[in-house]
Parts: structure tokens; C-alpha cells; sequence
């Protein structure tokens, strides 16, 4: 959330995320921002719904594994769209640091706040 939510915003509508100022996002295009972070968002959505799930009955947390994995069957799909596009987001986000300055410092930036807790995006 640390990259993609300031990147989404300053795109889709020229105001940055808070505590990152609009001038240090830099500006790519959709397609740019789709193919770095894919459907990560999503990802998060569903890797906190399981995470709950288990949270929510620890008592019989060894026998409901397999019920859990079942009932979000239908969602953990996106994992594999996520999987099969790694590739193309690390191409791009390593050839954006080499041709966009304004990427390498916004990456910079976002790799020294507190949330960024392995501090890259690789």
C-alpha cells in the first residue's frame, strides 16, 4: 500500500495518497501501474480475509484448515493472475528505475517510510 495507493491516486486523479505530496509521485500511465502491481490490492484483501478466518477459531485451528482453504477457494484465484505477472512487474519496476528519476525517488521515499517494512519493492 505503501507504493500503490499514492501511484493510484496521483493517476486517476492528480492528488497523492497522505503523507506523500503530490509532487514526489511520480506520473505513469495506467497500463504502467497495472503491470507493476498487477492485482496486489486484491491479494491483500483476501490474504486478511484468511488470516481472520483462522484468527476467528484458533481452538480448532488444525481440523478447520482444510474448510477455510475451501470456503475461499474462489477467491485465492487471484493469486495465480498475481503469480503469472511477477515477471512483468519486475521488469518494469527495474526498468522504470533505470529510465524514470522521478520513479527511483519516489521508491526511495517510499522504501524510508515506517509502513515499508522490507523497504523495496524487489
Amino acid at each position: 500500500q505503501v507504493y500503490v495507493l499514492p501511484l493510484r491516486k496521483r493517476n486517476a486523479a492528480t492528488t497523492a495518497a497522505p503523507k506523500i505530496q503530490s509532487d514526489n509521485v511520480p506520473k505513469l500511465d495506467i497500463q504502467e501501474i497495472n503491470t507493476l502491481f498487477c492485482n496486489v490490492e486484491a491479494i491483500l484483501n483476501v490474504s486478511e480475509q484468511v488470516l481472520k478466518e483462522f484468527e476467528a477459531d484458533l481452538t480448532s485451528f488444525p481440523n478447520q484448515v482444510g474448510q477455510i482453504f475451501l470456503k475461499l477457494a474462489p477467491t485465492l484465484k487471484l493469486y495465480l493472475a498475481f503469480a503469472t505477472s511477477v515477471r512483468s512487474a519486475i521488469d518494469k519496476h527495474k526498468h522504470l528505475l533505470e529510465t524514470n528519476s522521478s520513479y527511483k525517488a519516489f521508491c526511495e521515499i517510499c522504501a524510508a517510510r515506517d509502513e515499508s517494512e522490507r523497504g523495496d519493492l524487489q
